[in-house]
């Protein structure tokens, strides 16, 4: 029983690695599409993506409905998503709608939207486009910050936010 649940950490590891360098290469991969979760026909008018907050050890993040942290990545530029092909978009799904607080819930940052690429709606805070982490397996839990370098918990209150702007030096890292 003890090798069954180390072969299945093992498991879930290599999947997970696999995944990150399929978004470190930039390029697409032959594998299925990401879940339809993940994505709406580009003529559908997507649901509000409504945003919350909770607190982890890195202090308040901001949260999607079901209460799982939302990320930014370093590499979206002037409120346009870097993070476009399948590989990254099963990896770190974009938060898809308009965004909107949640009842009872006051942010401190602007909420706005942008069309991605792919026609997509996608939620943005103070500028920047939100993602999920798909390795995120329970609200509350910041498995995806610090990824790659390039992968951030948006951290409302209590810590450091990467500066939002539209310029700086790109990481050499991947997704």
């Amino acid at each position: 029983m003890k090798h069954l649940k180390l072969l299945a950490v093992a498991g879930a590891a290599a999947a997970a690695l696999t995944g990150l360098a399929a978004c470190s290469s930039g390029a697409s991969t032959a594998s299925a599409p990401p879940p339809a979760a993940t994505q709406a026909p580009a003529s559908a008018a997507a649901a509000p993506a409504m945003l919350g907050e909770a607190n982890t050890p890195l202090g308040t993040v901001l949260t999607n409905a079901k209460g799982f942290t939302l990320y930014t990545f370093d590499e979206d530029k002037n409120g346009r998503s870097a993070c476009t092909d399948n590989g990254c978009k099963s990896l770190w799904p974009p938060v898809v709608g308009k965004a909107r607080a949640a009842n009872a819930v006051s942010l401190p940052g602007q909420l706005g939207t942008i069309s991605r690429s792919d026609g997509i709606e996608q939620a943005t805070y103070n500028g920047k486009p939100v993602y999920t982490f798909s390795q995120d397996t329970a609200p509350g839990q910041t498995k995806g910050d610090g990824v790659m370098g390039t992968w951030h918990a948006l951290v409302i209150t209590g810590g450091s936010v990467p500066p939002v702007t539209g310029s700086g030096t790109a990481s050499t890292g991947g997704y």
